[in-house]
């Protein structure tokens, strides 16, 4: 009997990892065909099936993808979205992604600059332009001292 409970969880995540992969590649090809409405729900019920599916890397993504997406209609959302993303980078103990979520976060503080975080992200330069792009008044306000 134990056994076959062990199976029948088994098989459940292992549905939902699947569900969570079909999804993802659904929000994509939804995000290419401009249906952004759609690209959204999908990647909100692959945030959710990922998590229970214990895929944490794979709902922490789809949070930065979600927070990238919604930022024009509810920058509030979109703030709460990258907390979510710094969370589950954290619950999955990667520090990559729990620095760039950390950095992503203070970027957006505020709201202020979530056009520009979000603008980075869906042209495809990640975090490292962003942190060039942070620190160049800084580097710049050093030159012209020198």
């Amino acid at each position: 009997a134990l056994q076959w409970r062990y199976l029948e969880i088994s098989q459940r995540f292992a549905d939902l990892k699947g569900e969570a992969a079909s999804r993802a590649v659904l929000s994509k090809i939804y995000q290419r065909l401009g249906d952004k409405r759609a690209a959204i729900e999908e990647l909100d019920i692959l945030r959710n099936v990922a998590e229970h599916a214990g895929e944490i890397i794979t709902a922490a993504d789809a949070c930065l993808d979600l927070a990238v997406l919604t930022y024009q209609e509810d920058e509030v959302e979109a703030a709460k979205l990258l907390e979510g993303y710094y969370q589950l980078s954290r619950r999955a103990a990667d520090r990559g992604r729990q620095g760039s979520a950390a950095v992503l976060i203070g970027l957006a503080s505020g709201r202020t600059m979530m056009h520009h975080v979000a603008k980075v992200f869906e042209e495809g330069r990640g975090i490292y332009e962003l942190l060039k792009w942070k620190d160049a008044p800084l580097i710049e306000g050093l030159h012209d001292d020198v």
